[in-house]
């Protein structure tokens, strides 16, 4: 019953799909999605390379799950991480391998108690402190809370004359859970010293699939470019923590 990914036609040779994917991204994936929903899953051409894109999440957990010899997670789990997170497996993979197992128990204490009850706790209190300066009605953006100044506050006046906040409440509300959440998962002092990589890491993430592709930098693909930017930037602000910790310890 094994069926072929769907390939998505393009006009372009050599290029391929690079032309659709640098006019709008977005929108293309979007239409490709609706296309080919039934499928769950459709191949494009970037450069003459062939890159299978899966979008439902059955899929996405039947590859997981599937036979080491057919598709082996481990190694899909290192792609992902040389080609989306910048890790040099070519030089120290091994360090890479070693490291899996203090990753996994650092998850795991994460996900189980001790370790969750104390991270939801610390994160209570943090909302709890911080929810009347959710919106502060400030103009400035001195004045604004880190999570207002990407949320494109605005004072009007309502129809009674009276002043109002508007904002993208989506921004908002992202950038503030994720200040009351990262502390208790990388630590205050990153998040004090580093406020706006929250940003970068929400830039990565959109940029992720494009990653993924092992596409360089220079291909004009707007998500991309800004994702490989996003990404130098967090891993010199983790490199610059890295080394304080060292001499710190």
């Amino acid at each position: 019953g094994a069926k072929r990914i769907p390939a998505v036609p393009y006009i372009l040779p050599i290029l391929g799909h690079l032309p659709s994917m640098f006019y709008d991204a977005k929108a293309f994936t979007r239409r490709l999605r609706a296309a080919y929903h039934p499928a769950g899953a459709y191949s494009l051409n970037f450069g003459g390379t062939v890159h299978n894109v899966l979008f439902s999440p059955s899929l996405a957990t039947a590859l997981v799950n599937v036979k080491a010899e057919n598709a082996d997670e481990k190694e899909l789990f290192r792609g992902i991480m040389g080609k989306v997170f910048d890790f040099p497996l070519g030089r120290e993979g091994e360090k890479y391998d070693e490291s899996l197992v203090a990753v996994n128990a650092l998850y795991k204490n994460f996900m189980s108690d001790p370790g969750l009850a104390e991270m939801t706790g610390r994160t209570a209190q943090a909302v709890k402190q911080s929810i009347a300066s959710f919106v502060t009605g400030s103009k400035s953006l001195v004045d604004q809370m880190h999570w207002e100044r990407n949320a494109s506050v605005e004072i009007k006046t309502d129809g009674k004359g009276e002043k109002v906040v508007e904002v993208d409440l989506l921004d908002l509300s992202r950038d503030w859970c994720a200040t009351m959440a990262n502390p208790t998962i990388i630590g205050s002092d990153f998040v004090n010293n580093f406020p706006d990589y929250i940003r970068d890491v929400f830039t990565l993430d959109d940029g992720f699939l494009m990653l993924a592709t092992g596409l360089p930098r220079w291909v004009p693909i707007p998500s991309l470019l800004k994702a490989h930017i996003a990404r130098r930037k967090l891993l010199d602000q983790l490199t610059k923590f890295e080394i304080a910790m060292d001499k710190w310890s």
